[in-house]
C-alpha cells in the first residue's frame, strides 16, 4: 500500500503516461494518414503531445498540448477518433496541471550544505 503523501505523485505520473500514450496514438494515426500534410502534422503533433506532460512549467506543457492537438483535429475534423483523442488529452492534461499545482513542495536536500555555508573563509 502507498502512503497518502505518495498518492498524488503516483496519480500524476499515471496521468502523464496516459497523455503520452495518446500522443503515441496520434503518431500512429498520422502514419496511416493519406495526405503528406496530415501525416507530418500527425507525427509532429503526436510527439509534442507525448512530451507535453513531462516538460517543466505549466505554460510550456499547455503550449505543447495545443500544438499537439489543435492542428491535427483541424485537418481531420471529419473523423470521430481525432477529436475524441484531443478531448481526452485536454482532460487528462488538466488533471496533470491540477495535480502539479496542488502538490506538496519538494523538501530541500539535507545531505549537502547550502552554497553559502560550503565556502571556506580565507584568513
Amino acid at each position: 500500500m502507498t502512503s497518502n503523501r505518495a498518492t498524488p505523485m503516483l496519480s500524476s505520473r499515471w496521468m502523464c503516461a496516459l497523455v503520452s500514450l495518446l500522443g503515441a496514438f496520434e503518431v500512429l494515426m498520422g502514419l496511416g494518414a493519406g495526405s503528406a500534410l496530415v501525416r507530418v502534422v500527425g507525427i509532429v503533433g503526436g510527439l509534442a503531445l507525448a512530451a507535453a506532460p513531462w516538460v517543466a512549467g505549466r505554460v510550456r506543457g499547455l503550449t505543447l498540448l495545443v500544438v499537439g492537438t489543435v492542428p491535427f483535429v483541424a485537418l481531420t475534423f471529419t473523423s470521430l477518433v481525432s477529436p475524441l483523442l484531443a478531448v481526452l488529452a485536454w482532460i487528462l492534461m488538466g488533471l496533470v496541471v491540477h495535480d502539479r499545482s496542488h502538490a506538496a513542495p519538494v523538501p530541500p536536500d539535507i545531505t549537502r550544505p547550502p552554497a553559502h555555508e560550503s565556502r571556506v573563509a580565507s584568513t
